[in-house]
């Protein structure tokens, strides 16, 4: 076997992206119950969405803003709704983001076998 064969088989690829995946999602649920995110940044974004979700008004109630539109991530966030109202922690946006990273490369995979 070829090293060029090694680093371009598929095996290889799938291992590393589930290995990937597992330590991503075992680092965001360690730092989570560590309380080692940036816990004053993240829930000040997340707060009106889990307000709205499960209370039916979008306010920030965390930093009594007028309008949480003022902050132009909130309005992106508002897409995770659905998911706060299931589970309202605010590990669901670091979950989304690992997700939105792991996305990334089944792109690449995808349009790499579409145009080789």
């Amino acid at each position: 076997m070829s090293i060029q064969h090694f680093f371009t088989s598929r095996r290889l690829f799938w291992w590393l992206f589930v290995f990937i995946a597992i330590n991503w999602l075992g680092y965001a649920i360690i730092e989570y119950l560590s309380c080692g995110f940036a816990t004053w940044d993240t829930g000040a974004h997340i707060q009106p969405v889990i307000h709205w979700a499960l209370y039916g008004e979008y306010a920030d109630k965390l930093l009594l803003v007028n309008h949480p539109f003022l902050n132009h991530f909130r309005p992106a966030l508002l897409l995770l709704a659905p998911i706060v109202n299931i589970f309202p922690t605010m590990l669901v946006i670091h979950i989304a983001k690992i997700m939105a990273f792991l996305l990334v490369p089944l792109q690449f995979l995808h349009y790499g076998k579409k145009y080789k």
